[in-house]
């Protein structure tokens, strides 16, 4: 299932489609993009750490919006 990702700092904003076991480059970082069959996104790297009700390392300095399925937008 596709999932939408977009990623903000204080200066730019990006957005990417990608799939559930995809490794992307997010904030600087290399980002496991992980999906449950439920549809809740966690973002997992090195120094990183996103989901919906937690977030440490380099996602501090960053604003996500993350959501499965896209045909939902």
């Amino acid at each position: 299932m596709p999932i939408w990702v977009e990623l903000s700092d204080e200066s730019q904003r990006r957005a990417m489609v990608t799939f559930s076991g995809q490794r992307v480059m997010l904030g600087g970082e290399r980002v496991e993009v992980l999906a449950d069959p439920s549809g809740r996104v966690l973002l997992i790297g090195d120094r990183f750490f996103w989901s919906p009700d937690a977030q440490t390392g380099a996602a501090n300095n960053l604003g996500f919006r993350v959501q499965t399925p896209i045909g939902k937008l």
